[in-house]
């Protein structure tokens, strides 16, 4: 019996962790806090390090796409153009 509880609180309490390392949820009140123009640093102080970055860059500069996930169909997408945030998209919000 000892062996099958601490086997089931170990299956979950892993995926806690693995999420937590991934990259951290986004919350809604959150993004009352961020601004055009804020650098990428003192974005990724209030929600952390993105679950992925995409790199694009042209004659105007760079540009990075920051994506987080929440759940399975909850994103959200921050924009920043030479090191500011330019604009910000929030997918499957109801």
């Amino acid at each position: 019996m000892y062996k099958k509880l601490l086997w089931i609180t170990f299956i979950c309490i892993i995926p806690l962790f693995t999420q937590v390392a991934m990259g951290q949820i986004y919350i809604k009140k959150d993004l009352s806090k961020i601004q055009y123009d804020m650098t990428i640093d003192e974005v990724k102080s209030i929600f952390g390090r993105p679950d992925h970055i995409n790199f694009y860059g042209g004659r105007h500069g760079e540009t990075q796409q920051w994506i987080y996930k929440e759940g399975r169909y909850k994103e959200l997408i921050l924009y920043f153009d030479n090191g500011k945030l330019s604009s910000y998209q929030r997918f499957g919000e109801k």
